[in-house]
Protein backbone atom coordinates (compact mmCIF):
# COMPACT_ATOMS: atom_id res chain seq x y z
CA UNK A 1 0.00 0.00 0.00
CA UNK A 2 1.43 3.37 -1.05
CA UNK A 3 2.21 6.25 1.33
CA UNK A 4 -0.79 8.34 0.28
CA UNK A 5 -3.17 5.38 0.32
CA UNK A 6 -2.26 4.73 3.96
CA UNK A 7 -2.33 8.43 4.84
CA UNK A 8 -5.81 9.17 3.51
CA UNK A 9 -7.70 5.90 4.01
CA UNK A 10 -8.29 6.14 7.76
CA UNK A 11 -7.62 9.79 8.47
CA UNK A 12 -10.26 11.45 10.67
CA UNK A 13 -8.89 14.80 9.54
CA UNK A 14 -9.56 13.89 5.90
CA UNK A 15 -13.12 12.74 6.58
CA UNK A 16 -14.12 15.91 8.38
CA UNK A 17 -12.28 18.07 5.85
CA UNK A 18 -13.99 16.52 2.83
CA UNK A 19 -17.44 16.60 4.44
CA UNK A 20 -17.12 20.30 5.30
CA UNK A 21 -15.45 21.12 1.98
CA UNK A 22 -18.15 19.39 -0.10
CA UNK A 23 -21.08 20.94 1.75
CA UNK A 24 -19.65 24.46 1.56
CA UNK A 25 -18.46 24.63 -2.06
CA UNK A 26 -20.49 22.08 -4.04
CA UNK A 27 -24.13 21.23 -4.77
CA UNK A 28 -25.69 17.77 -4.66
CA UNK A 29 -27.18 18.08 -8.15
CA UNK A 30 -23.83 18.90 -9.77
CA UNK A 31 -21.88 16.39 -11.83
CA UNK A 32 -18.36 16.67 -10.39
CA UNK A 33 -14.91 15.56 -11.49
CA UNK A 34 -12.57 14.92 -8.56
CA UNK A 35 -9.01 15.34 -9.83
CA UNK A 36 -6.40 13.54 -7.73
CA UNK A 37 -9.13 11.57 -5.94
CA UNK A 38 -6.79 9.11 -4.16
CA UNK A 39 -8.91 6.61 -2.13
CA UNK A 40 -12.11 8.59 -2.70
CA UNK A 41 -12.64 10.51 0.55
CA UNK A 42 -14.27 13.36 -1.38
CA UNK A 43 -16.29 11.11 -3.70
CA UNK A 44 -18.10 9.38 -0.81
CA UNK A 45 -20.03 12.61 -0.20
CA UNK A 46 -22.07 11.98 -3.36
CA UNK A 47 -20.84 8.85 -5.20
CA UNK A 48 -23.66 8.91 -7.75
CA UNK A 49 -22.59 12.31 -9.07
CA UNK A 50 -18.81 12.33 -8.63
CA UNK A 51 -16.21 10.74 -10.91
CA UNK A 52 -12.68 10.45 -9.56
CA UNK A 53 -9.41 10.34 -11.48
CA UNK A 54 -5.87 9.73 -10.24
CA UNK A 55 -2.63 8.25 -11.50
CA UNK A 56 -2.06 6.25 -8.29
CA UNK A 57 -3.13 2.71 -9.18
CA UNK A 58 -2.82 1.54 -5.58
CA UNK A 59 -5.19 4.20 -4.22
CA UNK A 60 -7.68 3.60 -7.04
CA UNK A 61 -7.88 -0.11 -6.18
CA UNK A 62 -9.03 0.86 -2.70
CA UNK A 63 -11.54 3.41 -4.03
CA UNK A 64 -12.98 1.03 -6.62
CA UNK A 65 -12.88 -2.44 -5.06
CA UNK A 66 -13.13 -1.70 -1.33
CA UNK A 67 -15.39 1.34 -1.46
CA UNK A 68 -17.32 0.77 -4.71
CA UNK A 69 -16.60 4.22 -6.16
CA UNK A 70 -16.46 5.29 -9.79
CA UNK A 71 -12.79 6.06 -10.44
CA UNK A 72 -10.54 6.02 -13.50
CA UNK A 73 -6.77 5.89 -13.75
CA UNK A 74 -5.68 9.01 -15.57
CA UNK A 75 -2.73 11.41 -15.39
CA UNK A 76 -4.14 14.93 -15.72
CA UNK A 77 -0.59 16.31 -15.91
CA UNK A 78 -0.19 14.70 -19.32
CA UNK A 79 -3.57 15.26 -20.98
CA UNK A 80 -7.18 16.28 -20.40
CA UNK A 81 -9.63 13.60 -19.24
CA UNK A 82 -12.42 14.17 -21.80
CA UNK A 83 -14.06 10.74 -21.43
CA UNK A 84 -17.65 11.98 -21.38
CA UNK A 85 -19.71 13.77 -24.00
CA UNK A 86 -21.23 16.11 -21.39
CA UNK A 87 -18.98 18.49 -19.48
CA UNK A 88 -18.92 18.61 -15.68
CA UNK A 89 -20.71 21.21 -13.57
CA UNK A 90 -17.77 21.42 -11.18
CA UNK A 91 -14.21 20.24 -10.71
CA UNK A 92 -12.50 19.57 -7.41
CA UNK A 93 -8.74 20.07 -7.44
CA UNK A 94 -8.02 19.57 -3.78
CA UNK A 95 -4.52 19.07 -2.39
CA UNK A 96 -3.14 18.09 -5.78
CA UNK A 97 -1.78 21.14 -7.59
CA UNK A 98 1.20 21.56 -5.23
CA UNK A 99 2.51 18.20 -6.49
CA UNK A 100 2.64 19.29 -10.14
CA UNK A 101 5.58 20.55 -12.20
CA UNK A 102 3.32 22.43 -14.61
CA UNK A 103 0.22 23.66 -12.72
CA UNK A 104 -0.99 25.83 -15.62
CA UNK A 105 -1.18 22.80 -17.89
CA UNK A 106 -3.09 20.86 -15.22
CA UNK A 107 -5.60 23.69 -14.81
CA UNK A 108 -6.05 24.00 -18.59
CA UNK A 109 -6.63 20.26 -18.85
CA UNK A 110 -9.20 20.45 -16.06
CA UNK A 111 -11.01 23.40 -17.62
CA UNK A 112 -11.46 21.48 -20.89
CA UNK A 113 -13.80 19.17 -18.94
CA UNK A 114 -15.74 21.99 -17.26
CA UNK A 115 -18.97 23.51 -18.55
CA UNK A 116 -19.12 27.19 -19.37
CA UNK A 117 -20.16 28.90 -16.16
CA UNK A 118 -19.00 25.87 -14.16
CA UNK A 119 -17.13 25.96 -10.87
CA UNK A 120 -13.57 24.85 -10.16
CA UNK A 121 -12.39 24.65 -6.55
CA UNK A 122 -8.65 24.59 -5.90
CA UNK A 123 -7.15 23.86 -2.48
CA UNK A 124 -3.40 24.13 -1.88
CA UNK A 125 -1.02 24.50 1.09
CA UNK A 126 0.00 28.16 1.13
CA UNK A 127 2.34 30.68 2.69
CA UNK A 128 2.27 32.16 5.30
CA UNK A 129 -0.20 29.61 6.71
CA UNK A 130 2.25 26.73 6.40
CA UNK A 131 6.00 26.97 6.94
CA UNK A 132 8.36 26.00 4.12
CA UNK A 133 9.97 23.48 6.46
CA UNK A 134 6.66 21.69 6.98
CA UNK A 135 5.65 22.03 3.33
CA UNK A 136 8.79 20.27 2.11
CA UNK A 137 8.53 17.42 4.58
CA UNK A 138 6.52 15.86 1.78
CA UNK A 139 9.12 15.17 -0.88
CA UNK A 140 6.44 15.11 -3.60
CA UNK A 141 5.60 18.80 -3.03
CA UNK A 142 6.86 20.93 -5.93
CA UNK A 143 5.37 24.40 -5.62
CA UNK A 144 4.12 26.46 -2.70
CA UNK A 145 1.34 29.01 -3.19
CA UNK A 146 0.32 32.39 -1.76
CA UNK A 147 -2.77 34.59 -1.90
CA UNK A 148 -1.18 36.34 -4.89
CA UNK A 149 -0.74 32.98 -6.63
CA UNK A 150 -4.42 32.21 -6.26
CA UNK A 151 -5.36 35.55 -7.80
CA UNK A 152 -2.89 34.95 -10.65
CA UNK A 153 -4.59 31.62 -11.44
CA UNK A 154 -7.79 33.50 -12.22
CA UNK A 155 -5.98 36.04 -14.37
CA UNK A 156 -4.00 33.44 -16.32
CA UNK A 157 -7.02 31.27 -17.09
CA UNK A 158 -9.77 33.87 -17.54
CA UNK A 159 -11.65 32.75 -14.46
CA UNK A 160 -13.96 34.77 -12.25
CA UNK A 161 -12.98 34.69 -8.57
CA UNK A 162 -15.91 33.70 -6.36
CA UNK A 163 -13.84 33.41 -3.18
CA UNK A 164 -10.29 32.91 -1.97
CA UNK A 165 -10.14 32.02 1.70
CA UNK A 166 -8.04 30.30 4.30
CA UNK A 167 -9.01 26.71 4.94
CA UNK A 168 -10.16 25.87 8.50
CA UNK A 169 -8.09 23.68 10.77
CA UNK A 170 -9.55 20.16 10.74
CA UNK A 171 -7.15 18.11 12.85
CA UNK A 172 -9.14 18.18 16.08
CA UNK A 173 -9.64 14.88 17.88
CA UNK A 174 -13.20 13.59 17.84
CA UNK A 175 -14.42 16.15 15.31
CA UNK A 176 -15.64 13.52 12.86
CA UNK A 177 -17.98 11.95 15.45
CA UNK A 178 -19.20 15.39 16.51
CA UNK A 179 -19.89 16.31 12.89
CA UNK A 180 -22.15 13.29 12.39
CA UNK A 181 -24.33 14.26 15.36
CA UNK A 182 -24.13 18.05 15.29
CA UNK A 183 -23.14 19.26 11.80
CA UNK A 184 -24.34 22.83 12.42
CA UNK A 185 -22.14 23.16 15.51
CA UNK A 186 -19.13 21.85 13.59
CA UNK A 187 -19.82 24.29 10.75
CA UNK A 188 -19.81 27.14 13.28
CA UNK A 189 -16.58 25.91 14.85
CA UNK A 190 -14.89 25.59 11.48
CA UNK A 191 -15.89 29.07 10.39
CA UNK A 192 -15.37 31.06 13.55
CA UNK A 193 -13.36 29.16 16.17
CA UNK A 194 -10.73 26.87 14.64
CA UNK A 195 -9.67 29.28 11.90
CA UNK A 196 -7.03 29.16 10.43
CA UNK A 197 -5.49 26.14 8.75
CA UNK A 198 -2.52 25.77 6.43
CA UNK A 199 -4.13 26.01 3.01
CA UNK A 200 -5.94 28.40 0.72
CA UNK A 201 -9.14 27.52 -1.11
CA UNK A 202 -9.86 29.27 -4.37
CA UNK A 203 -13.36 29.08 -5.85
CA UNK A 204 -13.59 30.16 -9.49
CA UNK A 205 -16.16 30.31 -12.26
CA UNK A 206 -15.40 29.54 -15.89
CA UNK A 207 -16.58 32.20 -18.34
CA UNK A 208 -19.75 31.63 -20.33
Amino acid sequence: MSYYTKKYLKSEKEYIRNDYYYKKYFKNEWKILDVGCSVGNFIVNNPNNIVGIDKDRDALKVAKFERGLYVVQHNIEEEAFNRFEDKFDAINLGGMLEHCYDPDKVIMNCLSDLKKGGTIVISVPALPYISLKKFYRDYTHRMVYTMESMVAIAQNHNLKIVAIEVEPKYSIKGMNKLNKKFPKIVKFLMNYVFWKGEALIGVYKKGK
